[in-house]
């Protein structure tokens, strides 16, 4: 086992900031979309997410929140490349 960093053992969690791309993958069988952003320390960072949901408390806001899900950017020469199964868990 790995030892805790500093942020985890203060209690905080890694924060990433990601923008949806028009780029669909498979991984394992299963279809997922690629995101592209970055952590609050500035690294560059790619995620491939196959579900994603609103809070049920958050029912009254589904329309946006799914029109919100249909916008993407076209994905960056690197998140082409990322998914090379590095970082897959």
């Amino acid at each position: 086992m790995r030892p805790l960093s500093a942020a985890a053992e203060s209690g905080e969690a890694m924060k990433v900031t990601l923008q949806s791309t028009s780029m669909i993958t498979t991984i394992g069988g299963t279809k997922a979309r690629v995101w592209e952003g970055e952590t609050e320390g500035g690294i560059k960072c790619y995620a491939a997410i196959a579900l994603i949901a609103h809070h049920k408390d958050d029912d009254h806001r589904a329309q946006e929140f799914t029109q919100s899900l249909a916008e993407v950017v076209p994905p960056s020469a690197a998140a082409v490349k990322v998914f090379d199964m590095r970082n897959v868990l």
